[in-house]
């Protein structure tokens, strides 16, 4: 009873705040935004719960501009951004930071010390210390590993082709693959190596964070105005299977990490030349100046073995839809493959052209976040590329925001915004990229690692295995196209929902992308 009295009054106090926030007047009252049909829930209802992505955002941004206003629970004033000006100075000012809520969801299942997790310096140095083993010339090393993987990955196709399958489901094939090249470059060792339990876990971790309901919405969103010390009760909430899921998944990253780490090290001590996984580059910074801990090094665990895992299997299910849905440009994909294999192996995939135009396409039209959250620490001023018109029908350039004010980064929508990628931005069009129609728009904007995209995010938060997810998809599609057609079954019901990462989803709610997969070599 005292456990259920104690979140009774973490929620008052939240509802009793939010209705004090209400009596003010709303600092961004002037913007327009779309009507909410729901006070308790505000637009949350349209874009986080129950929704297929994109069919409300794309239609707001068009109708109100890159910046406008959404209403958050109760009523709460919150601020849509995709105005690319605007998003790089969130994610480059130090007067923007991750929401309470946010912060706190990723401490509980990552632990304090992932580096999803800290903030500040902490950040700076675990980012200089994981840096190495990201860069252009470690990434590169990996090609043999995600070779091994490819064959792998065509061997476990082969053995679902069966006389009698119609088709086949390619999320769980991809995502077996994509988990096989993660366990290989962080950790030294073979999917194999894991047993069915501990797959399982890591699907269940995945499931768990699948589409939000709306209590889970409305907890979420109370407790990023509820003090930080108070968050922690929450977790005493949490349903039974869903903390036994997360409590399995920890256990068994950090026996793995342990494992492994302290194979590097007994390797060290012996003389011997360590493995250049991503736990030998950092064992071998132990005990030089600036490197991690044996605990710092351990925390990263969970969060390597999950962030580029799930994430790059949904992109490569949903490249291969497009691919199924445009059979002319799959051939002209798959000849170049073939044209530019050398005893049948391919090399220089940053020399494939159409190879490269269809993953810059995939990565615009689903980034794999395409919504992050951020709240104003401190009074800043947001400056916009393209002028906002206000309810009284002035134009302004920049927007003053105040300390606590929520935005939340539409990167999703930044990559479907007309003004930068021409009239046809809603559409899948590989072709743009050899045009270069976004150079003059996009290029000069300087965003993101990668095509001036948003889907690794940009500033200190830019994703650290994004040379290391194209290098995947180049050498996965390569295979998976040179050897195999792709085609969509009549009966395709498959949609595409946000459930914190983009996937597809059958009708029956389950992931999953059925598709008829025939050999062509």
């Amino acid at each position: 009873m005292g456990l259920v009295f104690a979140l009774t009054t973490l929620l008052g106090a939240a509802f009793l705040l939010c209705l004090r926030l209400l009596r003010r007047r709303s600092p961004i009252g002037f913007i327009p935004g779309p009507p909410s049909s729901s006070w308790l829930f505000g637009n949350g209802l349209d874009i986080s719960v129950c929704n297929v992505w994109g069919q409300h955002e794309f239609d707001w941004q068009k109708k109100y501009g890159p910046v406008y206003r959404v209403k958050g629970c109760m009523g709460i004033d919150q601020l849509m951004v995709s105005d690319p000006h605007a998003v790089q100075h969130i994610c480059t000012s130090s007067a923007f930071a991750m929401p309470p809520n946010v912060g706190h969801i990723r401490k509980t299942v990552f632990g304090k010390l992932s580096v999803l997790t800290v903030t500040g310096e902490s950040h700076r140095r675990l980012r200089t210390a994981l840096n190495p083993a990201f860069s252009s010339g470690s990434v590169r090393k990996l090609i043999p590993l995600l070779g091994n993987t490819a064959t792998m990955l065509t061997s476990d196709l082969e053995k679902s082709l069966l006389p009698n399958t119609d088709t086949i489901d390619m999320s769980p094939i991809l995502a077996k693959a994509t988990l096989s090249a993660i366990t290989e470059a962080v950790f030294g060792c073979s999917f194999t190596d894991l047993d069915d339990e501990q797959v399982s876990f890591l699907s269940d971790l995945f499931a768990t964070f699948g589409p939000r309901r709306r209590a889970q919405f409305l907890v979420e969103s109370l407790m990023q105005y509820l003090p930080p010390f108070s968050l922690d009760l929450f977790n005493l909430f949490t349903p039974a299977p869903i903390a036994a899921t997360i409590s399995s998944v920890q256990k068994m990253a950090q026996e793995l990490g342990t494992r492994t780490l302290n194979q590097r090290l007994q390797s060290e001590r012996e003389g011997l030349e360590m493995n250049d996984d991503l736990f030998g580059i950092l064992a071998k910074q132990m005990s030089g100046k600036g490197g991690l801990s044996y605990n710092e090094i351990l925390a990263q665990t969970l969060v390597l073995l999950v962030a580029g895992q799930d994430t790059t299997a949904n992109t490569l299910t949903l490249a291969l839809r497009e691919l199924a849905k445009n059979p002319v440009f799959q051939q002209e994909l798959r000849s170049e493959i073939h044209s530019n294999l050398v005893e049948g192996k391919l090399v220089g995939y940053d020399n494939l052209p159409l190879l490269n135009a269809f993953i810059k396409e995939t990565l615009r039209v689903y980034p794999a976040e395409p919504l992050a959250e951020r709240v104003a620490v401190e009074d800043t001023i947001l400056p916009l590329k393209f002028p906002l018109t206000t309810t009284s029908g002035e134009q302004i350039t920049a927007l003053p925001i105040k300390k606590g004010q929520l935005v939340i980064l539409a990167l999703g929508s930044y990559q479907r915004l007309e003004a930068v990628w021409g009239e046809d931005a809603q559409e899948f069009r590989p072709q743009r990229w050899i045009d270069q129609t976004p150079s003059d728009s996009a290029e000069s904007l300087r965003l993101g690692p990668y095509a001036n995209l948003l889907t690794f995010l940009t500033g200190a938060r830019t994703c650290l295995g994004w040379r290391f997810a194209v290098l995947e998809m180049q050498v996965l599609l390569c295979e998976l196209v040179g050897k195999f057609s792709f085609a969509l079954p009549k009966d395709d019901g498959v949609q595409i929902q946000h459930a914190l990462t983009l996937m597809p989803l059958m009708p029956s709610g389950e992931k999953g992308s059925p598709m008829r997969v025939a050999r062509v070599v």
